[in-house]
């Protein structure tokens, strides 16, 4: 991870992208961020560049966030890029939903801090990474 990580947060809240930024790179200047306000734009930086984790908001403005992690993650059970969902929807079955579709984690906004936030970002790097080297049990 010495080149940096690169994560990609897919929310139409802006104010919740800046939170989020200055959380993670106050811990660490070794992450570069990238913003995309819907579900579209952000499969579209997917397809064009290399990127190490997504933080989904489920409710977005063109397309479910649940179709977003369906294309990003197609076998749940075999994700190829991390993907932690932090969403706005108070419904804790969305969040038993989104682990069950591939998400490595999910969280409410609300209840999320931005040291948890991280925790679980590099956990779920070092897990799909993992199962992609072949060495995850």
């Amino acid at each position: 991870m010495s080149d940096g990580i690169t994560i990609l947060f897919v929310d139409d809240d802006a104010r919740q992208y800046e939170f989020c930024v200055g959380q993670l790179q106050g811990s660490s200047s070794n992450y570069h961020i990238v913003f995309a306000a819907t579900g579209r734009a952000g499969l579209d930086i997917c397809a064009r560049q290399p990127i190490d984790c997504v933080v989904l908001e489920i409710d977005l403005p063109d397309v479910s966030g649940f179709a977003v992690l369906s294309t990003l993650v197609p076998r749940a059970s075999h994700p190829e890029i991390a993907v932690i969902v932090l969403t706005r929807l108070p419904n804790p079955f969305l969040l038993e939903l989104a682990i069950k579709s591939g998400a490595q984690a999910a969280f409410h906004k609300t209840t999320v801090s931005g040291d948890q936030l991280e925790k679980s970002i590099l956990k779920a790097i070092s897990t799909v990474r993992k199962r992609l080297n072949g060495n995850f049990s």
